[in-house]
């Protein structure tokens, strides 16, 4: 008789168990996926980016300027740029930021990857990168993009304002934290600045450079083709900087960027709108950093002095080819640097160096030490140590000074008298409490100067200044 194996027998519990695991486990993922997406498209709903109008103020410049006088704000604003006072808006109770605002002709629609970009630009963190505040739109035909205010203004500010003094410890901190910043944004998920210029550079109060305006260049540039916004800033009146600067900002977009934007604004229908990869608009930046660090050096742009910013700005808006930025040749600069800045301009994006490169370079050739403010740190030090050096010898009579710095000893005298005047400012933690900190400087100076008027009078001696309050210039013969 013949028996088949059927399996009746056969124990199936581990593959059962194996199986149902792997289901679960699959399951798992795939909600964990799911509710990883819904999470995500909550909150880039929820659009934690955007700000209301309602809950902003824009402030012109009479009103930032009452500001200055006020004591809870001296702090902040005691050392604004000038410039820096105009496109100026407060967000809430006592958020300062400045402004970008463009006319909106019809509601903006937000795709999901104009969301997580926006979302990715207001979790940005880095010390020369500005914070994105937010976006205003949809409201009062006008779309207003946010950012941190920094008191003292661009960088196109500084650099062409007669009065300031750049020497290459400002050279080297300027440039050193525009390539910190470029290079903080070319390896995160924003990927590229796309907007670069000196005047989407900024100085807050420590001298701190910090990059504005990133990321969002191709948006506004959809936008724009949309109709949804104009295509220029809406500037307050007589603020020729913002018209001239509109017109000459094309010079820092690269060659190709130029000819790719030509050819999107002639499309009728978007198939897709960046044809650019991710490294060539990161190269475009280096081109534009080029031109900003030509400025920095020199105080202006990479062409003749005979041409007409204007004209070729007007011409490489139409898409016309343009000179080449090239390095002048009455300007004085580190071969070096020279070649570093051809590299940049170079005509093909993939010759152009790497953000990584360019920051080693210059920071190799322009030997740049920690920041600004450690510098006038350090000059303070060195100037506080010669003070000190400097009132070792004066506080010495002029006989005994001349005697020790001829190598002779000095030896004690006895006179048959001397006055010695002991004063007291009556009352001077009270007086501190009820004026200002300038008008008890202003005391003391005074008091100062009128003890050290007597004294050379008398030709006297004062050998011992306590603090605060206490004086005690002792007077008797210097010789």
């Amino acid at each position: 008789m013949k028996r088949y194996f059927r399996g009746e027998k056969c124990d199936y519990t581990l593959i059962i168990i194996a199986v149902s695991a792997s289901i679960c486990i699959i399951l798992a993922i795939v909600g964990a996926w799911f509710l990883r997406r819904y999470c995500e498209t909550k909150a880039l709903d929820s659009m934690p980016w955007r700000i209301l109008r309602d809950d902003m103020q824009i402030v012109d410049e009479e009103q930032v300027k009452s500001m200055l006088s006020l004591n809870s704000q001296r702090t902040k604003l005691s050392n604004t740029n000038a410039v820096a006072l105009k496109h100026h808006a407060i967000i809430g109770v006592n958020t300062h930021a400045t402004y970008q605002m463009y006319e909106q002709r019809r509601p903006i629609k937000f795709g999901r990857a104009d969301l997580t970009l926006l979302m990715k630009m207001k979790q940005v963190v880095h010390d020369n990168l500005n914070p994105f505040l937010g976006m205003a739109f949809n409201e009062k035909s006008e779309l207003l993009l946010l950012w941190k205010f920094c008191s003292r203004g661009t960088l196109q500010d500084v650099i062409y304002n007669d009065h300031f003094i750049l020497d290459e410890k400002f050279h080297g901190a300027f440039i050193r934290d525009i390539t910190l910043g470029l290079e903080y944004l070319h390896l995160s998920n924003i990927g590229f600045h796309g907007r670069l210029t000196t005047w989407s550079t900024l100085i807050d109060r420590n001298w701190l450079v910090k990059l504005t305006d990133y990321g969002i260049s191709d948006a506004l540039t959809r936008w724009i083709k949309h109709g949804s916004i104009n295509d220029e800033v809406v500037k307050d009146d007589g603020d020729e900087k913002t018209c001239v600067s509109q017109k000459t900002g094309i010079l820092y977009v690269a060659p190709e960027i130029r000819v790719s934007n030509e050819k999107n604004q002639k499309r009728r229908v978007d198939q897709k709108w960046v044809a650019q990869t991710i490294e060539k608009r990161r190269s475009a930046d280096i081109y534009a950093f080029g031109m900003v660090m030509y400025e920095i050096l020199f105080r202006s742009l990479p062409f003749n002095d005979k041409v007409d910013l204007n004209e070729i700005s007007t011409k490489a808006a139409e898409g016309e080819k343009i000179t080449r930025p090239q390095i002048q040749k009455d300007k004085q600069l580190h071969p070096d640097l020279q070649a570093l800045l051809q590299d940049c301009w170079h005509d093909s994006p993939e010759a152009r160096p790497s953000i990584r490169r360019v920051r080693l370079s210059t920071e190799s050739i322009m030997k740049t030490k920690g920041s600004l403010v450690d510098s006038m740190t350090r000059m303070m030090e060195e100037y506080a140590n010669n003070l000190e050096k400097l009132e070792s010898i004066t506080v010495l009579t002029r006989y005994v000074a001349n005697e020790l710095k001829n190598g002779r000893p000095v030896a004690p005298k006895m006179y048959s008298s001397a006055t010695v005047l002991f004063t007291d400012v009556v009352g001077f933690t009270k007086l501190c409490g009820s004026s200002s900190p300038i008008e008890v400087v202003n005391l003391l100076n005074s008091v100062y100067s009128g003890f050290d008027e007597i004294i050379n009078k008398r030709d006297g001696y004062k050998f011992k200044r306590l603090p605060r309050e206490t004086t005690q210039p002792d007077l008797f013969p210097s010789t």
